[in-house]
């Protein structure tokens, strides 16, 4: 017996954009987590700490920086 299930096009196509977006949030973490040398649950070793602290204040500051509204 098969089952019947029917998707709109409409959810089907948020659902492709939502994929996407989660996809772009991967691989911005993967980035940092390779950049700022993270482990898998994202510790810091203690040698990459002071070097981890600096990049993400900087990036804090220039996203910032980079904002359009007060509460962007």
């Amino acid at each position: 017996m098969l089952c019947s299930i029917e998707f709109k096009a409409e959810n089907l196509y948020k659902i492709v954009l939502l994929g996407e977006k989660l996809s772009e949030a991967d691989r911005g973490f993967k980035f940092l987590q390779d950049f700022c040398k993270l482990g898998k649950e994202s510790w810091i070793l203690t040698e990459n700490y002071k070097e981890a602290i600096a990049f993400f204040r900087n990036s804090k500051k220039e996203t910032i920086a980079e904002a359009e509204s007060a509460e962007e």
